[in-house]
């Protein structure tokens, strides 16, 4: 094309009096010359000759340094901003999502270390509830959350080694998260109604699930949770059939057990503590290979039917990918001092809440551990969401 300039219209790299509006992007996107041809134009060899010759102009050559320290720069700068902001850590109110509805072992335990971890940290601690999708919802908000140590994942296991296993989570669980610390661990206990159930042990439960096949209901307090983990567990390896009948939250799962419409449930101690105390549930096993030294004449479920049974989970606090090293370390010192009172531990222990300190690459390792185990759990029995 005669006369055409395959630099025309292309605005110079500009670093020195920069003008705000100018992406810096787009000036390192332009710092090789382009052509603005016409739609009917054709590259030509010779063009691409003097492209080819440009791209290696000393001038060229430059602007892509400059383009490269400028890019270096920026980055350093928002490090640098993030690691100011990170020693200034709390500055205002950090919220713990917790990915169940209120009353659940989850949110009970949170509300625990809200308030002591709150004084630590010398700013408040709030609870927000984001149940649904199994858990998986709240844990997402989590996942994408600006990794500024405000908002925080306290939770069971659920939505990190037992819920994606059930069902495609928008989160990759151990890429997505930072592992702060998992605080305790706690075995399940299998209830039936204390005034409306005849049923008084495990064995007379499997029995009458025997004799009854399709019969016998239990309550599943939430898809892809580790209770329904533990109820297909014991189907599968106590080679029962029994209808599960799903539930939104433990709190309706609870009304209608205790009211003997349901036969049934695998829940966690923490939930059924307030039930057993007010002698409206009755406990018929736990969960782990051992007995719990708070109930030790309450059988396990291995004990009293179903061999090799166990099955526990535990609470923790995690927080979006990239957390700084600096605001981790705050979090995690506080829980590890709030558990140091006497109170708070006492109140986990009453709770059958055993307390633990796992931390870093210890806990990330357990949750790599865990989820390789609860997927060939869920593979096998052929668990599926209700």
């Amino acid at each position: 094309m005669p006369g055409f300039n395959h630099r025309a219209g292309m605005p110079p790299c500009r670093f020195r009096g920069m003008e705000p509006a100018a992406p810096l992007a787009d000036c390192c996107a332009n710092s090789r010359y382009r052509s603005t041809r016409t739609a009917s134009y054709t590259t030509s060899e010779t063009d691409m000759q003097a492209a080819a010759i440009d791209s290696d102009h000393p001038r060229s050559r430059r602007r892509r340094h400059l383009c490269s320290a400028a890019l270096t720069a920026a980055a350093a700068w928002q490090v640098g901003a993030r690691m100011a902001k990170a020693a200034d850590y709390p500055a205002r109110q950090v919220r713990f999502v917790v990915p169940f509805p209120p009353g659940g072992a989850a949110d009970v335990v949170a509300r625990l270390f809200a308030e002591p971890m709150g004084r630590l940290l010398g700013q408040s601690v709030y609870i927000e509830n984001k149940p649904g999708a199994g858990t998986t919802i709240g844990a997402a908000q989590v996942a994408r959350a600006e990794p500024d140590g405000y908002t925080l994942l306290f939770t069971t296991s659920s939505p990190i080694t037992v819920a994606p296993h059930f069902q495609k989570a928008s989160y990759r669980p151990e890429q997505d998260f930072d592992t702060i610390m998992l605080v305790g661990d706690t075995p399940m206990i299998v209830v039936t109604s204390a005034q409306h159930s005849s049923i008084a042990t495990l064995e007379e439960l499997i029995a009458r699930i025997r004799s009854q096949p399709g019969k016998v209901t239990a309550a599943l307090t939430g898809n892809g949770t580790i209770g329904h983990l533990a109820t297909e567990q014991f189907r599968h390896m106590g080679g029962l059939d029994f209808l599960q009948v799903p539930y939104k939250g433990i709190g309706e799962a609870y009304n209608d057990l205790i009211a003997g419409r349901l036969d049934f449930a695998i829940v966690s101690f923490a939930s059924a503590m307030p039930h057993l105390e007010r002698q409206q549930l009755r406990a018929l096993a736990v969960t782990t290979r051992e007995r719990s030294p708070a109930l030790p004449r309450i059988p396990t479920v291995a004990e009293a039917g179903v061999p090799g049974y166990d099955i526990s989970f535990w609470f923790g606090i995690l927080g979006p990918r990239g957390l700084p090293v600096a605001v981790t370390a705050t979090v995690a010192r506080a829980a590890r001092e709030a558990m140091a009172d006497p109170t708070l531990r006492g109140q986990m222990e009453r709770l059958w809440i055993a307390p633990r300190q796992i931390a870093g690459d210890e806990f990330r390792a357990l949750i790599r551990t865990e989820n390789a185990q609860w997927d060939a759990l869920v593979k096998k029995s052929g668990a599926r969401l209700h």
